[in-house]
């Protein structure tokens, strides 16, 4: 089966504001219409969505013109968009081809195929699949059918192709040829870059010869630089493990010297607590001493023991101060010694400082020193870029130049074949003008005559006018009154299913009751008017959609029932029950007998007219519920704000609002039989005149074709003569064009020669400029090299300076010490003095005491002299160890400084050659060697670095890329030489093919134009009745370049030009030369845009047969006018503008009808 289309959706495209679907379910589909409904663009949307890109041709200036410009009541769509979807087999999903196609305001358009964006290249292409070449007989619009015969020869072959299936072997001999001349052009250029390419490679080479000499140099003097750098390392090595283990020897000693200090410094504090211990105890001898000789005194004589006494006092005291005197004199050196130690501390700091500082600087000056040599291998890395890309654009320049060499040539070639054209073009000039003189005199004769019918015309149409107006009128009444009546119907069923949903029951008491027990709900026993429906509605809400039930059998069972999980709430209806006095529900329509029970199922409600009413009628009756203006209402102490209902209408309101609208209904009924009995007699009227009228305009018609053909012939001589002018002054404009291409082609010839000089001159200066920084990067890595080794330096120094100054704070503090110790001694002799001067005065109070034990006090006495003289003894003995250990002291302080000095400088040149080593180690890669080269001649390879550095020099600067350079040339040559092979081969297969595809198309076309010439002479017979049509080549020695020439003979006529025929039977010649192509090469579907308006209803049978009978291959749209033609569609569409400016579109399926 073949393809079909399934639907058509439109959004935004031309009147279509909304979305419109249309569906195709049939094989002939009608579109009928008022003139300017908008049918014509429908086939414009086919033909949009297909790929159609010229506006002119979619009856638009431009491509944006097909999005919705908007109407009175609608504003521009900022979007068009066209689905069609085409099925092959129908139900099947997998077989259907969606194409979308969508435009935007800015110009923005897109396609998509199958909901995927797209090319338009892809969709024509699955439409070449699916059986739809070109639109060349798929879509015929309006006035188009009569032009197929009316078009040039060479216009009509287009059908013929079409029909023959050769448009895409036409394609592909044109898509060849264009690979042919391209094909030709690249092997020109790829000829030439052969060429240039071999002249650059042997100068690459000998610079490629060069560089690898360079690279052997450079990778020798490496190799021998680093030996030279690995015998430098091992050399520091051993210096640094020797300085070492004489730091560690050094560190050894330094510690036993201190060692030894500390434990001189430990014996003499011992001795002279000792001293002090043994002068203690010889004081206390001498107190002994005195106290005995006060007792021996006191005996004798008061005044004698007392002088004695005093005299051996005096001694003490003498003795005390004189201690009391070196101790405060050992004080004053102590305090001489601090203040030279805190110079020298003072110093070592300033020092520490000086270097720390100086260290900083040295580190600062290091790092800035390797950020310019960063940056200064960072500009000769930028210059080594640049000279690529110098060199890349030298090139560039090179290949631009050739390729214009190129252009020039083409221009050239191309003026010579414009001027042979612009003679050809003039000989056919002088020939159309003399054709248009005569067509015109016969134009003018056609014009007199149909100006004399068309008078009468004009009065005839004037009066139909105004009737189709009134007609026009009546029926927008009558569609008015349709419209109001559907929506008054459409609100009351609304109204009537509202009003259901209401009333309907719960399931649970459907289940319970039966029909007779069950009476409705509450709100069907109130009839209010409508002023008071809606405040009942207020008031009560769900109250009134309770069910009712009746009888106490119904109250039993439900009682006896079963609702768990449920609650249920039911009205008992008591027609019994007495009615209230008063109550609001008799005025809201309840009977009689039926308020009672009301009253007590419903609350008590009353009307206030303001806040201050209903405050006095909830005071009087706190059950009564009061309405308030606005829809508040009270009860009591609850007052809610605001109207209550918020969901939909009131089961009151809905019952009123059902009453209404079925007034309405039967009321707008009778206004539409009115209407209807009045269109019938205006349109009997207007029949007739219109009748009239169709026989007059048949008269028009002839004259008007008559005269049409005379323009046409005219028209055509007209357009061949300017299509003439306008080829000469194109071929004017297109040899001036040529002329100014060409000067401007040689002048970027010129410049491109200049500009390929020029950068080869600068190529040359950035080759310079990389010397130059490779250099300065050099030295600058150099100079960082060494701030690096001062920077370690001074960081040594900095280590020496604080190891000094930590050495001078120990002994401060020592000192410090032993200043504190003999200042508390100094405290205890002064108190010692205090206390002999006491102690006086209590030998004179105990002088008359002692009298009885002066002999026991002479022989203490002169033990305690001899105890006196042994510790005096031995208090100068200790004193003297003393001094001794003093000295020892002092000499053991200068020997741990002098080695501390020896340990600090073995310790600042270790860190001087550890800063060499680190230094060559980087130089070696950041690793240390592997293995030490031995028996090396150290002399010799330093003489061989200078040799190799002397050839380096001697050579000078060397394109370093030249060896890649060389290989990526000759790898260029070598494809380049493939490629040349393979363009040559390519342009013997496309000379091969486009022989292939000319034998095959000139075959193809020739069997289909034989066949077309038979189908269209029995076509032409059927539709005619008779008579005789032939399709003839208008040159047959050249069938691919021919054009169609058409010939017919109606019956009863002589064989005549198809521009003489009549504009009816131009349209049924040109629908036989239609149809018997479609017989030939049927299309999917085709769109007949109004085919038949110039054909007589018995044309428009014979042609809807042959329509039908062709239906089974091809699906039919057609745009139409003709009850006939309406009568043969399966579906029918009506296309209609309600709404100025918007098309609406109605179906009907007359299959099922």
């Amino acid at each position: 089966m073949s393809v079909r289309i399934s639907s058509l959706t439109l959004e935004g495209f031309k009147s279509f504001a909304g979305k419109v679907e249309l569906a195709f379910p049939g094989n002939i589909i009608a579109i009928v219409g008022p003139n300017g409904a908008g049918k014509s663009n429908i086939c414009d949307a086919i033909a949009w969505v297909l790929g159609e890109q010229s506006a002119r041709l979619l009856r638009s200036q431009t491509m944006g013109d097909v999005i919705f410009a908007g109407s009175a009541q609608r504003p521009p769509a900022a979007a068009a968009q066209v689905t069609l979807i085409l099925d092959s087999h129908p139900g099947h999903p997998d077989h259907r081809l969606e194409i979308s196609r969508r435009i935007l305001r800015d110009g923005t358009s897109e396609y998509r195929l199958g909901g995927r964006r797209v090319r338009l290249k892809d969709i024509q292409d699955k439409l070449a699949e699916a059986g739809l070449g070109t639109r060349a007989y798929a879509i015929i619009e309006q006035g188009r059918v009569s032009q197929v015969l009316s078009a040039k020869p060479t216009d009509r072959r287009a059908l013929f192709e079409e029909a023959a299936g050769i448009s895409h072997y036409r394609l592909r001999r044109h898509e060849a040829e264009l690979k042919l001349a391209e094909t030709k052009a690249n092997l020109e250029r790829v000829s030439d870059i052969v060429a240039e390419v071999k002249r650059e490679y042997g100068s690459i080479r000998r610079q490629a010869r060069q560089a690898q000499r360079h690279a052997q140099l450079r990778e020798e003097l490496q190799r021998v630089t680093t030996l030279l750098a690995v015998l430098r390392w091992a050399e520091a090595k051993g210096k640094l493990q020797a300085l070492q283990q004489e730091v560690a020897a050094g560190e050894e000693q330094h510690a036993q010297k201190a060692a030894a200090l500390a434990q001189v410094e430990a014996e003499l504090l011992r001795i002279q607590r000792q001293w002090e211990e043994k002068a203690g105890e010889l004081a206390n001898l001498r107190e002994e001493q005195a106290r005995v000789a006060g007792q021996c005194q006191r005996l004798e004589a008061e005044e004698a023991a007392c002088r004695r006494e005093l005299d051996s006092l005096r001694s003490r005291q003498e003795q005390v101060a004189a201690l009391l005197a070196q101790t405060e004199g050992q004080i004053q050196e102590e305090q001489l010694h601090q203040q030279e130690l805190t110079q020298k501390l003072a110093q070592a700091e300033e020092e520490v400082g000086k270097v720390q500082e100086e260290t900083v600087l040295r580190e600062e000056a290091a790092k800035e020193a390797e950020k310019l040599a960063r940056e200064a291998e960072a500009q000769a890395e930028e210059a080594r870029q640049k000279l690529l890309r110098a060199v890349a654009a030298a090139s560039e320049a090179r290949n631009r130049f050739h390729r214009l060499q190129l252009e020039v040539e083409q221009i050239r070639y191309q003026q010579t074949r414009l001027s042979a054209e612009r003679e050809r073009l003039s000989q056919h000039l002088q020939q159309a003008a003399g054709e248009e003189q005569e067509a015109s005199h016969r134009e003018r004769e056609c014009q007199a005559e149909l100006e004399q019918v068309q008078v009468q015309q004009q009065k005839l149409q004037a009066l139909v006018d105004q009737e189709r107006k009134e007609l026009k009128e009546l029926a927008e009444k009558r569609d008015e009154l349709e419209h109001r009546l559907w929506q008054v119907r459409h609100e009351r069923e609304a109204v009537q299913r509202a009003r259901a949903q209401l009333r309907a029951l719960p399931q649970s008491l459907a289940k319970v009751l039966s029909d007779q027990q069950l009476a409705g709900t509450v709100a069907d026993y109130l009839n209010p008017p409508p002023e008071l429906a809606k405040t009942l509605d207020q008031a009560y809400g769900e109250l009134l959609t309770l069910p009712v039930v009746q009888g106490e059998e119904a109250v039993e069972r439900l009682l006896k029932a079963s609702f768990s999980g449920e609650a249920v709430d039911v009205v008992i209806r008591d027609p019994q029950r007495l009615p209230p006095q008063g109550s609001l529900l008799s005025e809201a329509g309840a009977l009689p007998q039926e308020l009672g029970w009301l009253a007590s199922a419903l609350p008590p409600l009353a009307l206030a007219q303001d806040p201050e009413e209903a405050r006095r009628l909830a005071t009087e009756n706190p059950s009564l519920l009061v309405l308030l203006p606005g829809g508040s209402r009270r009860q009591g102490q609850r007052l809610r704000l605001g109207n209550g209902q918020r969901g939909p209408a009131g089961a009151l309101h809905l019952k009123t609002r059902e009453q209404e609208l079925s007034a309405q209904e039967t009321q707008l009924a009778e206004e539409k039989q009115k209407l209807l009995a009045l269109v019938q007699a205006k349109t009997a009227t207007f029949r007739e005149h219109e009748h009239e009228l169709a026989e007059l305009s048949k008269v028009v018609r002839q004259k008007t074709e008559a005269l049409a053909e005379a323009s046409s012939r005219r028209e055509a001589r007209h357009r061949e003569r300017t299509r003439l002018e306008r080829e000469l002054e194109a071929l004017a404009v297109e040899a001036s064009r040529l002329e100014g291409e060409l000067a401007k082609a040689q002048e970027n010839l010129a410049h491109a020669q200049a500009q390929a000089k020029v950068l080869e001159e600068r190529a040359e200066g950035e080759s310079a400029r990389v010397d130059e920084a490779t250099a300065a990067a050099s030295a600058a890595r150099s100079q960082a090299s060494q701030a690096h080794t001062e920077a370690e330096k001074w960081r040594g120094q900095l280590a020496l300076a604080l190891e000094r100054q930590r050495f001078a704070q120990r002994e401060l503090s020592q000192h410090r010490q032993l200043a504190e110790k003999l200042a508390q001694e100094a405290e205890r002799l002064r108190q010692e003095l205090l206390e002999l001067s006491q102690r006086q005065s209590q030998l004179q109070e105990l002088l008359a005491q002692t009298r009885t034990q002066l002999e026991e006090a002479l022989k203490l006495s002169a033990s305690g002299q001899q105890k006196a003289a042994e510790a005096e003894a031995q208090v100068a003995q200790l004193k003297e160890q003393v001094e001794q250990q003093q000295h020892q002291a002092a000499r053991a302080r200068e020997e741990e400084q002098a080695a501390l000095k020896a340990l600090v400088d073995a310790q600042l040149r270790a860190a001087e050659l550890a800063a060499e080593l680190a230094h060559l180690q980087e130089a070696l890669g950041g690793q240390p060697p592997e293995e030490i080269p031995q028996d090396v001649d150290r002399d010799a390879l330093g003489q061989r670095q200078k040799e190799l550095e002397q050839q380096l020099a001697q050579l000078g600067p060397v394109n370093e890329l030249a060896v890649q350079q060389e290989k990526e040339l000759e790898e260029r040559f070598r494809f380049l030489s493939a490629q040349k092979k393979d363009l040559e081969e390519s342009l013997e297969s496309l000379r091969k093919s486009i022989t292939e595809l000319d034998t095959t198309c000139q075959e193809r076309f020739l069997a289909t134009l034989s066949a077309a010439n038979e189908l269209f002479g029995e076509v032409f017979r059927e539709l005619f009745g008779g008579g005789e049509a032939q399709v003839l080549l208008s040159d047959p020695e050249s069938p691919l370049d021919s054009g169609i020439e058409v010939k017919v003979r109606p019956p009863g006529k002589h064989t005549q030009s198809v521009l003489l025929l009549s504009g009816g039977e131009k349209a049924l010649a040109a629908v036989a030369l239609l149809l018997a192509l479609f017989r030939i090469r049927p299309a999917p579907f085709c769109v007949l845009d109004e085919v038949d308006a110039p054909l007589d209803d018995l044309n428009v049978e014979r042609l809807c047969q042959h329509l039908k009978a062709q239906a089974q291959q091809t699906q039919f749209l057609l745009i139409t006018h003709n009850r006939r033609t309406m009568a043969h569609a399966d579906v029918l569409y009506g296309v209609t503008m309600e709404e100025p400016g918007v098309s609406r579109v109605v179906s009907v399926r007359l299959e099922e009808a």
